[in-house]
């Protein structure tokens, strides 16, 4: 079992997310990603949030079909997309994606990167999808399943990343270091169907971003 979480960002490619989920799979709303849920005919698991931006009929529409709900104040410390990653945490599932992370505010895309800096998810599958583009961390060995001619950009976190050997890319790094303030891990390619990132030390957040846009 997967949780879902759905932002009130950006969401291009209901039809990709659509596809990937299966009946006991857990659909959270962050507030208005309720409407993203709705559109692509399906019903909330669970609605969290200040409910600010969520029509009063529509909310009135939750009560009726007994959905069920999660009502924080708006004056409140934490986004809503960050108490619904919290509440996935408790459940029992074995990946959360988050859809409709990307776009709109430039403050709340970056946030919603940085919420999945907290240690609590670094090391867990826990990543953003929208379609043409997934974002996660990573603290160790990975593998990335696409196409060639899809970009995969690795970006340090915070402190330099040493060590890091990839396999699969048109430019690959060999037991090499990636700086912070430096943007050499940005836009490589793959050439296989199939990359894998190796390195000794720190946290990079990688981006995997699809040349053609699966259906």
């Amino acid at each position: 079992m997967k949780a879902y979480i759905f932002a009130n960002g950006d969401f291009p490619h209901p039809n990709f997310v659509q596809q990937m989920i299966h009946d006991d799979d857990l659909l959270i709303a962050a507030d208005a990603g309720y409407y993203h849920i709705r559109q692509i005919g399906l019903v909330p698991t669970i609605v969290i949030g200040d409910l600010d931006s969520i029509l009063a009929e529509d909310q009135d529409l939750l009560l009726a079909e007994k959905i069920p709900t999660i009502k924080h104040p708006v004056n409140k410390d934490e986004t809503d997309l960050d108490l619904c990653l919290r509440y996935a945490l408790e459940m029992d599932v074995e990946e959360i994606i988050v859809t409709g992370a990307f776009g709109g505010r430039v403050d709340q895309t970056l946030g919603n990167m940085m919420i999945l800096d907290d240690p609590k998810f670094i090391g867990r599958k826990v990543k953003l999808e929208d379609g043409i583009t997934e974002a996660f961390f990573i603290d160790q060995g990975r593998e990335i399943v696409g196409k060639p001619g899809d970009t995969i950009s690795l970006i340090p976190w915070g402190v330099p990343v040493t060590g890091i050997t990839t396999i699969g890319l048109q430019y690959p790094l060999n037991v090499e270091t990636l700086f912070p303030n430096q943007s050499r891990g940005i836009s490589n390619r793959m050439i296989t169907n199939l990359c894998t990132i190796e390195f000794d030390q720190g946290t990079l957040f990688c981006v995997h971003i699809r040349n053609e846009r699966e259906e």
